[in-house]
C-alpha cells in the first residue's frame, strides 16, 4: 500500500474512534503512522505499541523494542497487546485515551496540541514524540 491507501485504510476506525470516544482522527492516524512507520511493523495487530496489563481482556505477545529511559533508548523486552483487527487496536487506543490522566488530549482544539499532550500526560517515553 502506498501512504495515501494506508491513510484511507485507518480513516474509518479513527472516525468511530472520534464518535466514540472524541479522539482527534488526525491524532490517532498520526500516531498509528508514526508507531508503525506506515504500518510496515505491525504485531498482532498493535498499531500504537499499548502494553499488555492483567485483565485487559486481549492475548498477550513479546516482543523487543525501545523505551527511552533518563533520555537515552534502551533496549528491552516488553509484553504487549494483541488484537484480532487494526479496528479493534484503534478503538482501545481510543478507550486508552478516555482515561482521566488524557484528559488534555481529548480536549486539545487541533493534532499539534493533541501530540504534545499525548507526551505530557505520559502515553510515550521519547521527548521528539510529539514533534515526529
Amino acid at each position: 500500500m502506498d501512504k495515501t491507501q494506508i491513510i484511507e485504510s485507518l480513516i474509518p476506525g479513527a472516525l468511530l474512534s472520534y464518535e466514540k470516544y472524541n479522539i482527534l482522527p488526525s491524532l490517532t492516524i498520526a500516531q498509528a503512522i508514526l508507531e508503525t512507520g506506515w504500518l510496515q511493523y505491525v504485531k498482532g495487530n498493535n498499531i500504537f505499541g499499548i502494553k499488555w496489563t492483567e485483565g485487559s481482556g486481549y492475548e498477550v505477545q513479546e516482543f523487543n523494542t525501545h523505551e527511552f529511559i533518563n533520555g537515552v533508548s534502551t533496549p528491552m523486552v516488553c509484553v504487549f497487546r494483541k488484537y484480532e483487527t487494526l479496528e479493534a487496536s484503534i478503538l482501545d487506543h481510543g478507550k486508552l485515551l478516555s482515561f482521566s490522566r488524557y484528559k488534555s488530549v481529548i480536549t486539545s482544539k487541533d493534532y499539534k496540541e493533541a501530540c504534545q499532550n499525548v507526551y505530557n500526560s505520559g502515553y510515550c517515553t521519547d521527548e521528539e514524540y510529539p514533534e515526529n
